[in-house]
């Protein structure tokens, strides 16, 4: 990975069809390691995408405007991944398409409460 001001690119070694990594749960682990916080992945091209943690001084919001304006008008149409960012909770090693309100880890566990409630099967 490339650092460039709290923003970091993941590529593959031949910076062709880069942007597959997103697929690979163990480069995210790797990454929220190192960063040792969560972060968004914004989709520069097929070709690599950016990683930048989350400090919580941009939305997820403006980070897909500003993606979707460079798409628009710096990236070849047949090399455009996705106009949305998304966001890896490091805490609970999960990639989610945007980032919640609130952290799973500070949910109530209510689920266990209401399960009490349920008539058993037959």
């Amino acid at each position: 990975m490339k650092r460039w001001d709290n923003m970091y690119v993941l590529s593959n070694r031949i910076g062709n069809y880069g942007a597959g990594a997103i697929m690979h749960t163990e480069i995210l682990e790797k990454i929220g390691n190192i960063l040792e916080s969560d972060f968004f992945i914004l989709p520069s091209s097929i070709h690599e995408l950016v990683i930048t943690p989350d400090f919580g001084n941009l939305s997820q919001q403006e980070l897909e405007e500003m993606v979707a304006e460079i798409n628009t008008t710096q990236v070849e149409p047949e090399e455009i991944f996705s106009n949305y960012v998304s966001f890896y909770d490091n805490t609970q090693h999960l990639l989610l398409p945007e980032k919640p309100e609130q952290k799973w880890s500070e949910i109530p566990d209510m689920l266990g409460e209401n399960l009490g409630y349920l008539p058993a099967p037959d």
